[in-house]
């Protein structure tokens, strides 16, 4: 597996609590063992401890951005560092998801197979899912609907040029119903200009 994060010093201390802390989302390695072929793949995260001299470390990934290869990057000295690790595990997460559907998108292209909705709608709530776990959330569903409400509704008026008996039609509601969603949600019905 592809290391989510590379950690351009190794800082005894520092490489422990990653180890312990990434293992649930990915790997760690040290930034020399960053391969080509590695870094080809993208959405690295690059931790640079900035405690001491990191010139070194800032050539390198100069180096690595000038033979255009994809990462993130992150300078911090480690006492911050360690208070934010949970935050920099997401991130790892997220770019590891990111890069994963990447990889996916191009076989789907490659293979000419078009994704149906729920494959559409699954691919892009899986690391918002990851999120909202990941801070302990709860009401995933409440929260999940509403956002996904508006955004439809508003698609239904504008197809039918803001007509809510048409609007309330294809979206198999009543039209009181819609007129209530429309208030609650604040949503701007305009109408078609004659």
């Amino acid at each position: 597996m592809v290391p989510d994060i590379i950690l351009a010093r190794r800082d005894a201390e520092l490489s422990n609590l990653f180890e312990k802390e990434i293992g649930k989302t990915g790997n760690t390695t040290s930034f020399s063992q960053l391969t080509k072929t590695q870094a080809k793949n993208g959405h690295h995260l690059v931790i640079i401890n900035t405690e001491g001299e990191w010139d070194r470390e800032i050539k390198q990934v100069q180096k690595l951005q000038e033979e255009g290869q994809e990462f993130y990057t992150i300078l911090a000295p480690a006492p911050l560092l360690k208070k934010t690790i949970k935050q920099i595990r997401d991130t790892a997460s997220v770019l590891h998801a990111k890069a994963a559907q990447s990889k996916e998108g191009a076989l789907e292209k490659a293979n000419g197979h078009e994704p149906n909705l729920a494959e559409l709608v699954e691919k892009k709530l899986a690391v918002f899912v990851k999120k909202v776990k990941n801070c302990e959330m709860k009401n995933l569903y409440g929260l999940l609907i509403q956002e996904f409400e508006k955004p439809l509704i508003n698609l239904a008026l504008k197809e039918t040029e803001g007509n809510q008996i048409q609007a309330a039609q294809l979206l198999g509601m009543n039209r009181n119903t819609l007129r209530k969603k429309i208030k609650e949600l604040k949503i701007t019905v305009e109408k078609k200009k004659k």
